[in-house]
């Protein structure tokens, strides 16, 4: 007998590949218009969030430092990222509807215990692989301003209640709604068509450029933002890969939002 019989369902010739590749990408986007799009509703769920910010205040009169004032606080903050968060995510769902993928396509599967562990052991590399090129970009980089402060949006914290509401808009909503978009949609298809460095670089270039623009110093960008959330999303992509689940990354962002928010909102280290 043949004992290539547990090989009858492989492809045989260069056109079967060609035609299970394109058999398993059907659905997917192509890398540019993937980014492209992921850019429109990561950029369209903002506009679109802030709009009721921008209205209120309109229909009060109120003068720009009442404004300002009012839009620092705890609950509008809140508000905003609760609507731009549930709209990236309705965004993505609703686009993948439209090319017949399903939640598990793009990771998004049962949560297993074993989770935490990846996500801790992820922060551990993440955290040492951070101040490695934090390190490295200081040296070859000596002007750039590594001690900017970035601008979160919560200003006026106070009581449980606020810290509570302060803690979910940073440190839940988030995590969700990013991997969802970024790790999830955007690596799931970029990862169709290309090799995985490529796939891992193009996402984490993606997720980091947004947080270049988070400098609490008006018109200069917040590298070291940039610099953390690059690192971060290399790690975050390569759990993605080896775990095929959203769950370890997600852990893993809520961990790492978690940490900054109790050294900011608790222990006033910023």
């Amino acid at each position: 007998m043949s004992n290539d019989s547990s090989n009858d369902n492989e492809p045989k010739n260069v056109s079967d590949k060609l035609a299970a590749a394109t058999a398993e990408r059907r659905g997917f986007w192509h890398p540019l218009p993937a980014a492209l799009l992921g850019a429109a509703i990561f950029v369209g769920a903002q506009i679109a969030a802030s709009l009721p910010l921008l209205v209120y205040p309109m229909l009060k009169h109120w003068t720009d430092a009442q404004i300002n004032d009012w839009l620092g606080r705890v609950y509008p903050q809140f508000l905003y990222v609760l609507l731009a968060e549930g709209l990236t995510i309705a965004a993505v769902w609703w686009v993948m509807r439209l090319r017949g993928l399903k939640l598990a396509d793009i990771g998004w599967k049962r949560f297993r215990p074993i989770m935490l562990l990846y996500a801790l052991c992820g922060f551990a590399v993440y955290f040492v692989a951070y101040l490695v090129l934090l390190a490295i970009s200081s040296a070859l980089a000596p002007s750039i301003n590594l001690n900017q402060q970035q601008d979160i949006g919560f200003q006026q914290v106070s009581g449980p209640v606020q810290l509570l509401v302060t803690f979910i808009s940073l440190a839940v909503l988030p995590p969700l709604a990013e991997e969802f978009l970024f790790r999830g949609f955007l690596f799931s298809n970029f990862r169709k068509y290309m090799k995985l460095p490529a796939a891992i670089i193009l996402t984490s270039l993606l997720f980091a450029a947004p947080h270049l623009l988070e400098s609490a110093q008006p018109g200069s960008l917040l590298w070291v933002a940039g610099i953390d959330t690059f690192t971060l999303s290399v790690v975050l992509c390569y759990l993605r890969e080896k775990t095929g689940n959203l769950w370890p990354g997600i852990l893993l962002h809520a961990l790492k939002n978690s940490i900054a928010f109790v050294s900011i909102f608790i222990f006033h280290l910023s």
